[in-house]
């Protein structure tokens, strides 16, 4: 089950809100009955008849991790695209793990998260959207999710600049293994509350990763179709 969410952080105006809600028609329209969708007061009104699975209704103020986050009120990273990675939109960011919690109750599937605006990125998005309808996740993982690269990074080199080893764009999490991933992504995000910074949920993710064994399936991808190109036990799904 795909699971994915729409909340405004940016001012009125701002065209990311218009390009997001295209890219979102994009994705709703080739995987819509696969799709649960968290809407904010802002884009609910806009999507509530969409043709997905599910449409939830979220308050931002609901949200523990971004609220946390925007209250601890910390340092963000030093290199940044200062009118796009705001603190708001990092602290949205991190809550994806959140969301795909919050599905739980929606599904008896594994969970596949998907940003809402993913479909700007997929080049072939025909063959890139079918190879994603018939995705089945590989069950000796707890996560599978694919990065440009597989290195070692200090806590100030996390708080920097944004790193790769993986793509927040998607990420397959095993049902079972939901709530305990949040967890730890809560505790790593308070390790950097702590010390007064924040950083992307991609670079939180490396924390994770190099602090606790996961049972991870990691795949080399970038920002292009190679982001679905999730492997499965007998070779790329078709």
């Amino acid at each position: 089950m795909f699971v994915t969410a729409l909340c405004k952080v940016y001012p009125d105006g701002d065209a990311v809100g218009d390009r997001l809600l295209r890219d979102f028609g994009v994705l709703a329209r080739h995987l819509g009955g696969d799709l649960i969708v968290f809407a904010d007061e802002h884009y609910h009104p806009l999507i509530r008849d969409a043709n997905v699975r599910r449409v939830v209704k979220v308050a931002i103020e609901e949200l523990a991790i971004y609220n946390e986050i925007v209250g601890r009120a910390p340092a963000l990273p030093r290199f940044r695209n200062a009118a796009k990675d705001t603190l708001e939109y990092l602290a949205l960011m991190n809550t994806k793990v959140e969301f795909l919690t919050r599905a739980l109750p929606y599904t008896d599937q594994d969970l596949i998260w998907l940003d809402a605006g993913v479909d700007k990125v997929f080049r072939n998005p025909g063959p890139t959207y079918r190879r994603l309808q018939s995705f089945v996740h590989d069950q000796r993982y707890d996560v599978a999710v694919g990065g440009c690269h597989q290195d070692a990074f200090s806590y100030e080199q996390l708080v920097e600049c944004v790193r790769w080893n993986f793509l927040g764009g998607l990420i397959v999490v095993k049902r079972s293994f939901v709530v305990e991933f949040m967890d730890r992504n809560i505790r790593s995000i308070r390790r950097f509350l702590e010390r007064g910074d924040i950083t992307w949920e991609v670079n939180v993710w490396v924390d994770v990763f190099q602090a606790t064994h996961t049972n991870a399936l990691w795949y080399r991808a970038d920002h292009d179709d190679s982001l679905a190109c999730v492997p499965y036990e007998r070779g790329l799904v078709r």
